[in-house]
């Protein structure tokens, strides 16, 4: 009698254990992602005799300058975002000039133990009569400079 309940008990505890398993393994990976704070980077261009960046990560002022400008404007906040590359660095979505109205909105920035996820929204409008190159720029804390930059459009 004890054998046959043993038997029929054995493997309802087989899967107990392998749900509390993976319950434990879910819970660890959502413990490693983590929101990562930023600024976006405001008054800036693209120089249009520059290839699209295949990496969207600058860690350095001059290789900034090199893909982006800068442009004032008049009025409150019209100077362009200010970035130290001491203690930040950019991370830059850059696509190709168009002459439909084209807005790159940035979302969430996700961390893991190997990359940072950038999730961003594009939104097309009208056709214009000119053509736009649509970019968004934005800063982040050095300290997350050595993961590797993943794009994902939503």
């Amino acid at each position: 009698m004890i054998k046959k309940c043993t038997r029929a008990i054995l493997p309802v505890i087989a899967v107990m254990a392998i749900l509390l398993l993976n319950a434990c393994r879910s819970q660890k990976s959502m413990q490693t992602l983590q929101d990562i704070p930023y600024t976006v980077a405001r008054h800036y261009f693209f120089h249009n005799d520059q290839q699209i960046p295949t990496e969207a990560k600058v860690s350095s002022q001059k290789r900034f300058e090199e893909l982006y400008g800068s442009a004032a404007v008049m009025g409150k906040n019209g100077n362009p975002t200010p970035i130290d590359f001491k203690k930040q660095f950019a991370i830059g979505i850059v696509m190709p000039v168009t002459s439909m109205d084209t807005k790159i909105t940035v979302g969430r920035l996700e961390a893991n133990e190997d990359n940072l996820t950038l999730y961003y929204q594009v939104t097309r409008g009208k056709s214009l009569s000119y053509s736009m190159q649509p970019i968004a720029l934005i800063f982040v804390d050095k300290k997350y400079e050595k993961k590797n930059v993943v794009l994902i459009e939503k």
